[in-house]
């Protein structure tokens, strides 16, 4: 397996990781626990 392609997994699941701590942060005052 390529390294590169494990670099590319790696940067997908932060970017996701941010994205949902973002939304996450956002959506609090609505209540929801998502």
């Amino acid at each position: 397996m390529s390294i590169i392609y494990f670099l590319i997994i790696l940067l997908l699941s932060w970017i996701f990781y941010t994205v949902m701590t973002n939304v996450g942060a956002e959506s609090r005052r609505e209540g929801s626990h998502g």
